[in-house]
């Protein structure tokens, strides 16, 4: 072989190799990290004169290994709501539940949980809120709300302490 030219065996080889390494260190870290909680939303919508109440009870489980032996635990979650919204609070059965806008400008809130979740440890709380209804923003804001339980469902932000 000239120096400088590889054969077409050693350029697939390699390529082969590289495609399954980049394969296999992508997914080991998303798969690892995806599966560590669960949030589990229930929603009720009320339609009302010119609004929607939205009712949610969220529970979140530390499913998280690494806080496993008291290493660490789970005080808030961050959770979206749409822009528009107007009446938001929360509560779990015995108190109000603490909630604070992103300081990054997003459209979620922080809720901070009223006890901290340990290995194995759920907690429940309710968030409400109204939205308001119209002909065309009615449409949109379906549109909007599948949108956001799809994001929802995909990319919840968690905060975890240790």
């Amino acid at each position: 072989m000239e120096s400088g030219h590889y054969s077409f065996t050693s350029v697939v080889f390699y390529s082969i190799i590289a495609v399954v390494l980049f394969c296999v260190l992508a997914t080991s870290t998303a798969c690892a990290e995806w599966e560590q909680n669960e949030v589990e939303v229930n929603s009720v919508y009320e339609v009302g004169s010119g609004f929607v109440h939205v009712t949610k009870e969220i529970t979140f489980t530390n499913k998280d290994e690494n806080t496993r032996y008291w290493q660490g635990f789970y005080s808030s979650l961050n959770y979206p709501v749409p822009p528009d919204h107007s009446n938001l609070c929360s509560y779990d059965d015995s108190s109000k539940v603490r909630f604070k806008r992103a300081e990054d400008g997003g459209d979620y809130y922080i809720f901070t949980f009223n006890e901290d979740l340990w290995y194995g440890d759920s907690y429940t709380f309710t968030m409400e809120y109204d939205v308001r209804k119209d002909p065309i923003y009615t449409t949109s804001q379906l549109r909007n709300n599948q949108i956001l339980e799809l994001w929802n469902s995909l990319s919840l932000i968690i905060m975890k302490h240790t």
